[in-house]
């Protein structure tokens, strides 16, 4: 297993950052206000930035942590909880893990079956 140790606060900041690139994409094609930042949006359409914003973070890890067991799930768990008090809404502190492995579960589907197809190559 690979363990990723990273503070929450950091995580944090990694996944506010890229959820600020995220409404900025969404402002610039016209599917959000472009006054509108990340402190004024409910709690559905900051969820799905949130969710969207920790997936492209974890795409851009090497492929070879996203193939291995990991502890990803619970650091974007961790971070999802701390965005509750980040942004006032204390609906992410209902988060689960479950919830977080459940939006990781394609990145892992897929990389774990590019690892079995290419475990001929190390013999």
């Amino acid at each position: 297993m690979v363990e990723i140790k990273i503070p929450t606060a950091a995580a944090v900041v990694l996944l506010t950052q890229r959820m600020q690139y995220e409404l900025g994409v969404r402002q610039s094609i016209g599917q959000i206000d472009p006054d509108t930042n990340l402190k004024n949006l409910g709690y559905d359409e900051l969820k799905e930035i949130a969710e969207t914003s920790a997936f492209d973070v974890i795409a851009l890890l090497p492929a070879d942590i996203l193939a291995e067991e990991n502890n990803l799930a619970n650091i974007v768990y961790r971070a999802m909880k701390s965005l509750g008090i980040v942004f006032e809404q204390e609906n992410f502190l209902y988060y689960s893990e479950e919830k977080a492995k459940r939006l990781l579960e394609p990145l892992t589907r897929i990389f774990s079956t590019i690892d079995e197809k290419n475990s001929y190559l190390v013999n």
